[in-house]
């Protein structure tokens, strides 16, 4: 019976981890766009709204549910896009771990440390970016309806 090969799988498990990092990103970028373009959308209909009274409430609702979407998109998606690259240096660093065990001689130790250190330092950060995203999530003020101020003609 044939397994795997200690470098084919760190190979693998770097293309997927990178391929998977590319994906989230893009999708976090993605989903901020789309925010972006809904924010724009709200003036649009808060003309449509006009005077009428529950149209400009639902129009204000929908506003702070945007706001709140894209404060949670500034505050917290960096943080955990931090956190995905430095899953990947990670993966990188164990991966340069695992092929560097297989060789003997001083530049494959010299390698084995590196690797090691980087896959320490990248894990600790990864750990640090998510801990930082976590305290945002926990932390991000709650925004109401019934914060926003009152508009000037409605005593």
């Amino acid at each position: 019976m044939t397994g795997v090969s200690p470098t084919a799988a760190a190979l693998v498990l770097v293309v997927v981890t990178v391929v998977a990092a590319v994906a989230f990103v893009a999708h976090r970028r993605s989903d901020a766009r789309r925010l972006e373009d809904q924010a724009a959308l709200v003036e649009r209909l808060r003309s449509l709204a006009g005077q009428d009274p529950v149209h400009r409430a639902a129009v204000d609702e929908f506003e702070v549910r945007i706001y709140q979407r894209l404060f949670s998109a500034g505050t917290v998606g960096p943080r955990l896009v931090a956190a995905a690259w430095a899953g990947v240096g990670t993966v990188l660093g164990a991966s340069g771990v695992v092929v560097a065990a297989q060789g003997d001689g001083l530049g494959s130790l010299v390698l084995l440390v590196l690797c090691g250190v980087t896959t320490a330092v990248f894990g600790a950060l990864t750990a640090v970016h998510l801990v930082r995203a976590l305290y945002a999530v926990t932390t991000l003020p709650r925004v109401t309806v019934d914060d926003l101020p009152a508009e000037p003609g409605e005593d």
